[in-house]
């Protein structure tokens, strides 16, 4: 077993439109570092997500993910569309 050192994670997150009236469709990845020989959609220690929102939505997630990235907040949360 490694240490917390050896343990890397890959996120990927995807927005494209589902339909014409504006909502969007989200699907979010998460793999581990160790199964870099599996493709995305193989690798076992891995997890996917898909669900729908909106434009304002993925906006205010973007400006919470830059504060992130900024160390100015801890988390950034991408919000569902709520039908």
């Amino acid at each position: 077993m490694g240490n917390d050192d050896d343990f890397r994670c890959h996120l990927r997150v995807m927005v494209k439109p589902y339909n014409s009236r504006g909502i969007l469709l989200v699907h979010v990845d998460l793999v581990s570092d160790y199964w870099r020989q599996a493709s995305i959609v193989d690798a076992p220690n891995s997890a996917s997500i898909r669900f729908l929102t909106e434009y304002a939505l993925v906006n205010t997630f973007a400006k919470e993910l830059q504060r992130v990235l900024e160390g100015t907040k801890e988390c950034a949360v991408l919000k569902g569309y709520a039908s």
